[in-house]
């Protein structure tokens, strides 16, 4: 069996080099990857939301090898940062790959502000809007305090342009 995999994967490349969407160069591909983020595309808008719309994206990672490259490699695919559960290694692994572009940052659910703040505040110079949803107001009272005491050291988010809380 071992002996047949690599046959099968070239064969595999052949044939995906002769699907017509092979022949669209990567700015079209991105551009289309755009597009399954916007609303519209998803679904109707009362049950809308930007995980359903990332969601997408990344089940592109899974589709080709040069599908996968191009996504992962592509920043802006990854600029919307949902922080929404205590493990925090998916929107850790989007600041990431957004490398330096500004992010768009959305903390929701049952989250620790400490955590939180140690997580993401090295990205904080990058957020360009950031939402704020908790279940309980003292959380995010303490998040608050906490991001007021890291601007009390230097300018947290200079490129932050809105803030809903």
């Amino acid at each position: 069996m071992n002996e047949i995999r690599p046959v099968f994967s070239v064969l595999n490349k052949r044939c995906n080099a002769v699907v017509p969407v092979s022949q669209l160069p990567d700015e079209i591909l991105i551009n289309i990857f755009d597009i399954l983020r916007m609303p519209d595309y998803v679904g109707p808008r009362e049950t809308w939301s930007y995980f359903h719309a990332t969601l997408s994206v990344v089940r592109a990672l899974s589709v080709c090898r040069r599908w996968r490259k191009i996504v992962v490699e592509t920043p802006r695919l990854w600029e919307r940062v949902e922080i929404c559960d205590p493990a925090y290694a998916i929107a850790e692994l989007y600041v990431e790959r957004s490398r330096n572009i500004p992010l768009i940052v959305d903390i929701r659910g049952d989250w620790d502000a400490d955590n939180i703040v140690g997580a993401f505040i090295p990205s904080a110079p990058r957020w360009r809007e950031l939402m704020l949803d908790c279940s309980t107001s003292a959380r995010a009272d303490h998040l608050i305090s906490r991001f007021n005491a890291e601007c009390d050291r230097s300018p947290l988010a200079p490129l932050l342009r809105a803030l809903t809380l």
